[in-house]
């Protein structure tokens, strides 16, 4: 007989519904299963054999953003967002190179002055060879520095997620997420 299935896998409960009453709840301790890139699994069987035929399958994914062994995913241990700035989340926490993910680099010159610039991409290269390094700085000017003028040649990059208040242009004018809460701000 037709009948309306419903699976749920949410904070270590599995529960599935048929015809709206549950037939199975099991909870477990998700520990970092939820971290790990995984594709999931459903399969469904009937008990004895028979005949099954689907229709209507919608498959809905909660984004949430976690803290992971390596930082990947989330980052090391809590984390305090400084006054006047802000943290950016994507909307996709699995692949959105966000907040999480933003890292810089610094390279020091000889005269003293301090060279900035995004870490990672296009955004700087070092010759081992020639000793020549290429960084787009924070302000968007293309540095050609050779090994002599650089004080730091082995520089790190470093994590820098924080956006600071000043940098944010125009004004938010929409509430867009949830969907059921959809409005224009006043």
């Amino acid at each position: 007989r037709k009948t309306r299935l419903a699976f749920e896998n949410v904070d270590g409960r599995i529960r599935v519904e048929a015809g709206g009453r549950p037939i199975l709840e099991y909870g477990f301790d998700p520990g970092n299963f939820y971290s790990l890139l995984l594709r999931p699994n459903l399969r469904l069987g009937l008990a004895g054999g028979g005949c099954l035929s689907m229709s209507g399958l919608a498959l809905y994914r909660d984004i949430h953003y976690l803290e992971d062994s390596d930082g990947i995913l989330g980052t090391l241990g809590p984390l305090r967002i400084p006054e006047d700035c802000y943290f950016a989340l994507g909307d996709n926490c699995t692949s959105s190179k966000d907040s999480r993910l933003w890292k810089k680099i610094r390279f020091e010159l000889q005269d003293g002055r301090e060279i900035v610039g995004e870490y990672g991409g296009d955004h700087w290269s070092r010759n081992e060879l020639s000793g020549e390094i290429h960084i787009l700085d924070t302000t968007g000017y293309l540095w050609h520095l050779s090994r002599r003028e650089v004080k730091n040649f082995d520089a790190r990059e470093e994590f820098a997620p924080f956006v600071p208040r000043e940098n944010l242009i125009g004004q938010a004018f929409m509430v867009f997420w949830p969907l059921k809460r959809v409005h224009l701000i006043d």
